[in-house]
């Protein structure tokens, strides 16, 4: 029996990614946003056009972030949860190395800190320490690609207020008094 297995799509949306996902993701994200450009006199149709691109964009993003912001705020909490079961571990049943020593608060965190940044945790291939820092970057990844999408969706609404502006301007030029001017009056 053969497995075939599809390629990574980055625009669909999974719970999790391995780290070649995340950077196909990371630069997925990018192009998509290169993409949507904003002229910096865009017509109704641009702006409309532009609003569609966002719109899809941030939809994936939102919930993208959600997830990597909830791998995030786990492995934060579990990290803490380890770190002081680690210290009182090691304050009621001190290793063989250590017998007899009296460890300092700070001897003893480095202690806890030496075995979680070498330990893999839960069955994955990192530690604990790893893993924070992966969905660390990966979290803040998130926000700047929501930022920049949020920048230009303002962007978007500034240039469409301007639109309106514009034509309600045009719109009363005919009916503003002394407008007119008669062809004979001398001017």
């Amino acid at each position: 029996m053969t497995t075939t297995t599809t390629p990574f799509d980055p625009s669909v949306i999974t719970r999790g990614y391995t780290n070649s996902q995340w950077i196909q993701k990371e630069d997925w994200y990018t192009q998509q946003l290169d993409k949507i450009k904003i002229s910096d006199s865009p017509s109704t149709a641009d702006i409309q056009q532009a609003a569609v691109q966002i719109d899809a964009l941030l939809s994936i993003a939102r919930l993208d972030y959600a997830f990597v912001n909830q791998r995030y705020d786990v492995h934060s909490m579990q990290l803490k949860i380890e770190e002081k079961r680690q210290f009182v571990e090691l304050k009621l049943q001190p290793p063989a190395q250590f017998a007899g020593m009296k460890l300092t608060v700070d001897d003893m965190k480095g202690v806890v800190a030496s075995v979680l940044s070498t330990n893999h945790w839960d069955n994955t291939n990192f530690t604990l320490y790893q893993l924070v820092q992966m969905s660390s970057t990966r979290n803040i990844f998130m926000e700047a690609v929501i930022k920049v999408l949020q920048d230009k969706k303002d962007l978007l609404i500034t240039h469409s207020g301007m639109l309106k502006i514009e034509n309600s301007v045009v719109s009363m030029q005919p009916n503003i008094p002394g407008s007119y001017i008669p062809k004979d009056s001398g001017y």
